[in-house]
């Protein structure tokens, strides 16, 4: 299962939350228009975009059952969470993000 999609931020981070809860995890780079990528267990960050995956700096990982990826950063309120959900995922994920380029890589775990 690979998927992508592109986030732009404004607090130099992806939004990821749950109902309830959500949190900004720098992307090590700032602000401006990145791509999102979420792998499952068994591939290769390096064979989709030719990047080494020595490249990812480890972030965090997040599980849930609903847990949303956002294409915004900057969420204040209950309706920008609507406007800016980008795909809500269940299970655990690693977050990784690309050194000095802004990527987002969601690797599932479980």
């Amino acid at each position: 299962m690979y998927d992508g999609f592109y986030y732009t931020c404004d607090g130099g981070s992806i939004a990821i939350g749950t109902p309830g809860c959500i949190t900004c995890i720098s992307n090590e780079y700032g602000d401006g228009r990145f791509e999102v990528i979420i792998t499952d267990r068994n591939e290769y960050i390096d064979h989709i975009t030719g990047i080494s995956e020595n490249r990812w700096h480890f972030k965090g990982a997040v599980q849930g059952d609903r847990i949303t990826v956002y294409r915004y950063d900057c969420i204040h309120n209950e309706a920008d969470a609507k406007r800016y959900a980008a795909v809500t995922l269940s299970g655990r994920y690693g977050i990784f993000c690309l050194a000095n380029g802004g990527d987002i890589w969601l690797q599932e775990w479980e």
